[in-house]
């Protein structure tokens, strides 16, 4: 394992402040929260804006990180409590592949957005040269890419948006052309998420991803057709039934999986546990972590595994299997939605 940066990570904690929200009440930060007009501990500033991290993504982790929160995650095989996102300490994992019988190795670079982070040796993505299915350029992605520092808007999670549109990390200018995200968020320094305490997701995910990734998922340039920003119709149904490989006798009542989460503006809170309604929406999150994940592709599961037996055997994090009652015969995640007959 790949723990060099990940070890390095936790004297970086000695830096972390307490909860970061008393820098962004009100919608705008407290200058010296972020920002220096001189050297920072008698070093001069090395990063643009006066920052006191080198970049956004470092100045980010100074309030969260390891300490209050998940956004960067203690360490590759122990990465901390789950918050939504998914910790970026997946990026400096060696092997992601749990594919059974598969010799490929698959590193960190491909566990999700690739932020650049200087003291956390997270590096530009090695695969990708602009978002796939976009246009951004990789060597500007920072925490600040995708999250307002300021919060104008009053936007779900610092999202920026089509109201408050323009991103500048590293100076790169970007407008975003789709609104905000519409959610009802848990804070990030309560409980972790869980099947009872998790996002609402209610309208806009899948939009807004499209801001960077117009390409994927649709169109005749995609690199395959699933259908998301959709209603789940007969779906639904399959949602409501399926307990776990096997078992598709559930009434509704519970049926809510935090790993397998869908829109819904009926949903009644942080707290809704179902059922799924078939006006219920799949959107990217359905299957993907907005930071990243120790599955390839920022997967909430692992798309290659057969069953729960699969998970983890190439030394990476084992995503904990979400029915522990049906045990390491538990099958992919799909089966959620489409039910047990799912084509090879």
């Amino acid at each position: 394992m790949n723990r060099s940066a990940a070890v390095t990570a936790i004297f970086v904690a000695g830096l972390l402040a307490g909860p970061a929200a008393a820098f962004h009440d009100g919608g705008v930060g407290a200058c010296s929260g972020c920002h220096a007009s001189h050297e920072v501990d008698g070093i001069p500033l090395i990063s643009s804006y006066l920052l006191i991290g080198e970049n956004s993504t470092d100045t980010c982790l100074r309030c969260h990180g390891m300490a209050s929160g998940n956004t960067w995650g203690l360490d590759v095989l122990a990465p901390g409590p789950q918050y939504g996102g998914g910790p970026f300490v997946f990026l400096l994992e060696d092997n992601l592949n749990d594919e059974p019988g598969s010799s490929l190795i698959i590193s960190g670079d491909h566990a999700g957005h690739n932020v650049i982070s200087p003291s956390m040796g997270a590096n530009t993505d090695v695969n990708n040269p602009a978002a796939p299915g976009g246009t951004y350029p990789s060597s500007y992605l920072t925490c600040t890419s995708c999250h307002d520092p300021h919060g104008q808007g009053n936007h779900f999670r610092f999202l920026y948006g089509s109201d408050y549109p323009l991103s500048r990390s590293g100076g790169y200018e970007f407008n975003y052309t789709s609104p905000a995200i519409q959610a009802d968020g848990i804070s990030i320094f309560g409980p972790p998420e869980s099947d009872t305490n998790h996002t609402a997701y209610r309208s806009g995910v899948s939009q807004w991803c499209q801001n960077c990734h117009n390409r994927v998922h649709r169109g005749s340039n995609a690199s395959f057709e699933h259908p998301q920003n959709h209603g789940m119709g007969d779906e639904a149904r399959n949602y409501n039934s399926y307990l776990g490989t096997g078992d598709d006798s559930g009434t509704g009542v519970n049926a809510y999986k935090v790993l397998v989460p869908y829109e819904d503006m009926q949903s009644p809170g942080t707290g809704d546990s179902g059922p799924a309604n078939p006006s219920s929406r799949l959107m990217c999150l359905s299957c993907h972590r907005a930071h990243a994940s120790s599955a390839p592709y920022a997967g909430r599961w692992d798309f290659n595994i057969l069953t729960w037996a699969d998970e983890g055997i190439s030394g990476s994090y084992p995503i904990p299997n979400p029915y522990p009652l049906i045990g390491p015969s538990q099958g992919s995640l799909c089966q959620k939605c489409h039910g047990m007959e799912i084509p090879d």
